[in-house]
């Protein structure tokens, strides 16, 4: 039996890939298994969407989670994910402007759907046109990863919340597909570099892993300025492989992992209070293409 932690947030997930004896490995090294959500208290996307995604390539054994996290596990449709029963009984609160249910991003239609939904979210507080543009931009290029480089047959896994407490959006696109590394050697099979190396080129202005690409591949790396120029609370975490990246104001720290993460699973924290300077961000439009430049107008 592997029990989940009391918290399943991101930093904890981090925490699990960093050691080769914890519940994280054992859960992604043994299959099948059982798994316990007894102690489970707390749930963040950035803790339960990479578990969830990878769920379906394994064969795990679930205990019924107490009764708070089950209303939450439900209400935000990861009960099916994980082959709960879905049935259990609670009180309904409208969602508008809280939170987007796990859903499998496959089509562009499904990406289109995610972000008018987490646009709807960002329309229900006052928020200066920065961090919108920021909060939507983000999950595009995210979800454009995942139909591009991936690879996985089911798509990837999108889950966003938003903390009002905290005035913070959390957003977690995860696929258990090919991971970056995989991705670029699709594309380059003679390149022989690590996983920490192939996060640090994902993350690098102007590069794309794909041949004939048409995008100049500022995606990544324009979250990567929004959040290191935007604060203490925003944060993006980019796992694949062997290797993590954590991206903070305080700059870029890479790092190698004693587990090995299937596919690529990406998280980000954006502060709703603050004001996101996007002139002082980009710097200059030169880099970017003519679609780029016109979503970046619409919000100067």
């Amino acid at each position: 039996m592997i029990n989940l932690p009391a918290q399943l947030t991101e930093d904890v997930l981090v925490q699990g890939l960093r050691h080769s004896d914890s519940w994280l490995a054992a859960l992604l090294n043994q299959s099948p298994c059982e798994v316990s959500f007894d102690q489970l208290q707390w749930v963040e996307p950035g803790g339960i969407t990479p578990l969830a995604s990878i769920s379906a390539n394994h064969s795990w054994e679930i205990s019924k989670p107490k009764d708070k996290v089950y209303t939450y596990l439900q209400r935000m449709r990861f009960t099916q994910i994980f082959g709960l029963d879905d049935s259990f009984h609670f009180l309904e609160h409208d969602p508008t402007g809280r939170f987007i249910s796990a859903i499998w991003i496959q089509k562009q239609e499904h990406i289109e759907l995610v972000i008018r939904e987490i646009k709807m979210i960002l329309s229900q507080s006052q928020l200066e046109p920065g961090v919108q543009w920021a909060v939507a931009w983000s999950l595009n290029e995210f979800l454009g990863n995942v139909l591009i480089h991936s690879c996985a047959e089911i798509g990837g896994l999108v889950f966003a919340q938003v903390f009002p407490s905290r005035n913070i959006v959390q957003i977690a696109v995860c696929d258990p597909g090919i991971g970056i590394t995989g991705s670029i050697r699709q594309w380059n099979p003679q390149w022989q570099g690590t996983d920490e190396m192939a996060l640090k080129l994902a993350l690098q202005q102007g590069w794309s892993s794909k041949k004939g690409s048409d995008g100049k591949g500022n995606g990544l790396y324009l979250v990567k300025q929004i959040i290191e120029h935007n604060g203490s609370i925003n944060r993006l975490v980019l796992i694949s492989g062997m290797a993590i990246a954590v991206v903070s104001e305080n700059g870029t720290v890479y790092e190698s992992t004693a587990v090995d993460w299937p596919g690529t699973s990406l998280s980000c924290t954006f502060d709703l209070s603050r004001r996101v300077d996007m002139e002082k961000i980009l710097g200059h439009t030169d880099d970017l293409d003519d679609d780029e430049v016109w979503e970046v107008n619409e919000w100067l």
